[in-house]
């Protein structure tokens, strides 16, 4: 079987990757970039279907990632489960519309992503990156459906989320100057980040809405959860303008790990993407709203 990218009409790429023996699909619903035909924003949302179990992982800045399944042919209103990486705007802003379309999936996420956010970038005004209080609010039907991940936590026997990561390597940072106030007098460490791991014959795939915990304690983390070795990271690794440290221990974890397809997207950053391909040249391939990677 092949791990590729699912060729759509009028696009000029087609990427495969021999991989496992698995039902397998990863649809990008939500990103930065997106394929000819598709729609970009700041953000990321992605749809899994493993086997017989769908999954949506985080839901994008607002309605695109509805949009962009629309095109794709993804029914994400049928999803069983729906896991929040964290809880800033960009991967949370269409809560409220799978809400409205979706009345029986449980929600996997952290209590603090409820948390208020803000961002400091140089001497501009503090800018609110958490959650919309419309968001915030939708969120109130839930009762059981919800379930608070704060330790690992399993969907299926080939599913589970990380629950927050231990910062082992603390070189990596959170990847920006975060703060939980207005004033800037607390930092966020943004212990609700969290990954989603996928269990397939040869290994794991690891899906990453921004790891903000750090690619390096994200990787080692699950790769002590499931035993096993990482075969694959799809998704926001957050090494847009953060320097030579955190690009570095992405750099070493991946080598560390053995990771033998890399698909970087959303909060990665195109010169941070060149400095992947150049050190892993066969592994990396574009990740952008309108792919879908198969088994």
């Amino acid at each position: 079987m092949i791990f590729m990218i699912t060729k759509r009409k009028n696009d000029k790429n087609d990427y495969e990757y021999p991989m496992t023996s698995m039902s397998l699909s990863i649809s990008v619903l939500a990103d930065n970039h997106a394929a000819e035909g598709f729609s970009s924003e700041h953000g990321f949302s992605a749809f899994v279907e493993c086997d017989d179990t769908r999954v949506l992982f985080d839901t994008g800045g607002g309605t695109l990632f509805a949009e962009n399944a629309l095109k794709l042919g993804v029914h994400w209103w049928e999803t069983e489960a729906v896991v929040l990486s964290h809880g800033h705007y960009d991967h949370t802003g269409g809560i409220a519309h799978v809400l409205s379309g979706n009345s029986r999936a449980k929600w996997y996420w952290h209590p603090d992503a409820l948390l208020p956010r803000y961002l400091r970038r140089n001497q501009d005004p503090p800018k609110s990156i958490g959650m919309r209080p419309e968001n915030r609010a939708s969120l109130d039907v839930l009762g059981e459906r919800l379930v608070r991940t704060t330790r690992p936590t399993r969907i299926n026997e080939r599913i589970g989320v990380t629950g927050p990561i231990p910062r082992l390597n603390p070189e990596e940072g959170t990847g920006g100057d975060f703060f939980l106030d207005e004033a800037f007098q607390t930092s966020d460490p943004i212990r609700d980040d969290q990954a989603l791991w996928i269990r397939a014959k040869g290994g794991v795939i690891a899906l990453l809405g921004c790891a903000h915990a750090g690619v390096g304690n994200t990787l080692d983390y699950i790769s002590s959860l499931c035993g096993e070795r990482i075969l694959a990271v799809v998704g926001g690794l957050h090494l847009q303008g953060d320097g030579a440290l955190r690009l570095g221990a992405a750099v070493d974890a991946f080598r560390r790990h053995g990771v033998k397809y890399i698909r970087p997207a959303h909060c990665t950053g195109d010169a941070a993407v060149t400095v992947l391909a150049r050190n892993f040249p066969d592994a990396v391939s574009p990740c952008r709203a309108g792919d879908v990677m198969k088994l």
